[in-house]
């Protein structure tokens, strides 16, 4: 069964969007979220189909551990072949602490994202994309201040450091888990804008 087929007949429709344009017009797919930490809305645009699960950050397959998920989540399809998955976290301000909180939000995303996939009959993509959106960057100032962070652990060999903040917010790559290969990376800055009542931001894939 077709990957749409069963998203029609096995899904309530109250928990995904789906976005799959044929006039030309580019498919869109919205973030919002509206808590004060990370106030903000953000627009994707894409050729491909955007199929989005409308679950925000709740925890909806509860025998997982992890419980905390990112604000958004979506997938990226060329007609049955799955070609990106693409995580998104909003945060006001980024600093040492919401960055490891976000990876920690990205991973359970990415495995609650597997049941999502499995239940439609689809592959994990190669592609795996964490999107990041900010109003504020304090990550070098706070890494600055906190130097003890890049140290080495006591009695672990040097390459089992933690991993520096800084060089890895300001890379393209970003290591989630050692089970899965490792995120590309995009970082968005939210500003105000006339006609918004919320910060915004736009990202075309």
């Amino acid at each position: 069964m077709h990957w749409q087929a069963r998203l029609d007949k096995w899904f309530d429709k109250d928990h995904y969007t789906i976005s799959n344009q044929n006039d030309g017009l580019p498919n869109r797919i919205e973030v919002i979220e509206e808590a004060s930490d990370g106030q903000g809305r953000i627009e994707f645009f894409g050729t491909n189909h955007l199929l989005k699960i409308n679950s925000g950050n709740l925890n909806h397959l509860p025998f997982l551990k992890d419980t905390k998920n990112a604000d958004g989540v979506f997938l990226e399809l060329e007609n049955s072949k799955p070609l990106a998955l693409h995580i998104v976290e909003l945060k006001k301000t980024i600093n040492l602490t919401k960055w490891d909180e976000v990876k920690s939000q990205i991973r359970s995303s990415l495995r609650h994202s597997l049941g999502f996939l499995g239940v439609l009959n689809l592959t994990l993509p190669e592609k795996l994309v964490c999107h990041t959106c900010y109003q504020n960057d304090d990550i070098q100032k706070d890494r600055y201040a906190k130097p003890v962070l890049s140290k080495p652990i006591v009695g672990k060999l040097l390459n089992s450091k933690k991993p520096d903040f800084l060089e890895e917010w300001l890379g393209q790559k970003v290591n989630i888990s050692t089970v899965f290969p490792g995120f590309e990376h995009k970082k968005h800055q939210m500003t105000s804008i006339d006609g918004e009542d919320i910060p915004y931001a736009e990202v075309r894939l």
